[in-house]
């Protein structure tokens, strides 16, 4: 069934939301070089031990009231053995209630928070590249390794984190059948944005949208954002959802997206960055 805004409650779509970007991950990081991949029913744990929030990832979490500091402490002992950053994500699916606070006593800190969005995808308008700007489909491991590099650089992440969250190829393929397809802009020669959108649920959902610094506030990111939405209108999707940093939320809100809903990021510091803030 490919779902309409009106076909779910705000409720069941601030679910939905959180149940996608679980499914999101573990499509995209399934098949990347770890250090710990772990998904049972409970927990999904991505644990690559690079030193990097986004390379130490526990999402997914299902878990019983009894027990629950143990636990937690198993769950994150890969990451913190390493001694490495790590992020835990706690949305409205996530169980127990009062996860969060149990990650505080546990020594997580609150991490940049992501919001919950959909849009009506009759309500999306088209938004065209600046000149000189081409928009690709990704559709070969050269074009992935350019998607990778701008992917890095937009979010400031480590390369190996990046291309880890390029793998999903390896199982999913390149096609426009494919439910996961990535796109990228490039100005001449260099890469300088990306995007990707996983057709699941009866939903598109937009991920890894990130412009290169130097390529900004050119209207680049919301072509990126838009693309891949008409892309999913002309398949037959009805709805799309995301996951928005602050910095984003406002230029999803101009393309129609409404929000539902917060979802946490805790995150673990090394012992060399305890007490340090998080931006």
């Amino acid at each position: 069934m490919l779902y309409r805004l009106s076909d779910r409650s705000s409720e069941e779509w601030y679910d939905a939301i959180d149940a996608h970007l679980s499914s999101a991950f573990s499509a995209a990081l399934c098949f990347a070089p770890s250090a710990g991949w772990h998904e049972d029913g409970r927990f999904t744990r991505f644990v690559s031990g690079v030193p990097d929030p986004f390379g130490n990832i526990v999402w997914n979490a299902r878990l019983h009231e009894t027990g629950i500091d143990g636990e937690i402490g198993r769950i994150l002992d890969p990451i913190v053995s390493r001694d490495v950053p790590g992020i835990w994500i706690v949305g409205p699916t996530s169980e127990p209630a009062g996860l969060k606070e149990r990650l505080l006593a546990a020594g997580l800190v609150p991490g940049p928070g992501m919001e919950a969005m959909a849009v009506d995808l009759d309500r999306v308008a088209e938004a065209p590249m600046p000149d000189g700007v081409l928009l690709e489909e990704v559709c070969d491991d050269a074009a992935m390794s350019a998607w990778i590099e701008v992917l890095a650089a937009g979010y400031e992440i480590a390369p190996e984190v990046a291309a880890a969250f390029g793998c999903w190829p390896r199982h999913l393929g390149y096609s426009s059948r494919s439910k996961m397809r990535a796109f990228l802009a490039r100005e001449g020669a260099r890469p300088v944005a990306c995007s990707l959108v996983y057709l699941h649920d009866g939903v598109a959902g937009i991920y890894c949208v990130a412009t290169a610094p130097g390529a900004r506030r050119r209207g680049i990111g919301r072509a990126m954002t838009v693309a891949p939405l008409l892309e999913a209108r002309a398949a037959g999707y009805r709805t799309a959802v995301l996951q928005a940093s602050a910095a984003g939320e406002s230029i999803y809100r101009r393309i129609g997206f409404d929000s539902f809903g917060p979802i946490a990021m805790m995150v673990r510091l090394p012992a060399d960055a305890q007490g340090a803030a998080i931006h």
